[in-house]
């Protein structure tokens, strides 16, 4: 694990899309941008060969093989996970965590505490003993372009296959996608829904 420090610390300016990309020019380096405390895995991908640009906050940490899209703001305290890929111009604030192998698309923003693929739950019980083993989870999460996601909302990764959040889809604070769930396009999902495992969402689903 190697730490590149890369120019003076900056502090976090609160922006939301269209500001940052009006700002970009004032505090971002012509590469990719590390801020200082920020710990990059050597083999983590510029998208777009060594001229991406993107911007990593201190004490944000992106893993082996992570692919991070051009124009995406990732604040201190996210965890980008090994061989997620990211779209352009996410925000990915505070504290998110995107877990292995999760697809994130285009203009996606991240709330605070948000956790992205974390393990669905899956348990088998031993009829005899009444132990739960748990059940391996191997999927992923794809969230498709200019999803939005709220604070301390979890979509759990699919035990096989992806759990889906199609393009569009607003989701609000405190809520819960269990594994394999696949919600359509343009959906509202308003704080405090849970959502069970292997459900179906069609389009525009309010």
């Amino acid at each position: 694990m190697i730490e590149k420090d890369i120019g003076p610390l900056m502090p976090a300016p609160a922006v939301h899309m269209d500001e940052y990309r009006s700002l970009i020019s004032f505090f971002i380096f012509p590469a990719q941008a590390v801020y200082l405390g920020a710990t990059l895995i050597q083999t983590a991908y510029l998208a777009e060969g060594d001229r991406t640009t993107h911007t990593s906050f201190p004490f944000a940490v992106i893993e082996e093989d992570a692919e991070i899209g051009d124009d995406c703001v990732i604040y201190p305290h996210v965890y980008v996970g090994r061989h997620v890929k990211t779209g352009k111009g996410c925000i990915f604030y505070p504290q998110v965590t995107i877990r292995e192998n999760c697809v994130i698309g285009s203009n996606v923003v991240l709330q605070s505490g948000c956790v992205i693929g974390g393990d669905g739950f899956g348990y088998i019980t031993d009829k005899k003993t009444g132990r739960h083993s748990s059940v391996l989870q191997a999927g992923n999460v794809i969230l498709e372009d200019e999803v939005e996601i709220g604070n301390n909302t979890c979509i759990d990764r699919a035990t096989a296959g992806s759990t889906i959040v199609g393009a569009g889809t607003k989701i609000d604070n405190l809520v819960h996608l269990g594994h394999n769930d696949v919600l359509g396009k343009n959906c509202l999902v308003v704080a405090h829904v849970g959502i069970s495992g292997s459900v179906t969402v069609g389009d525009n689903v309010t």
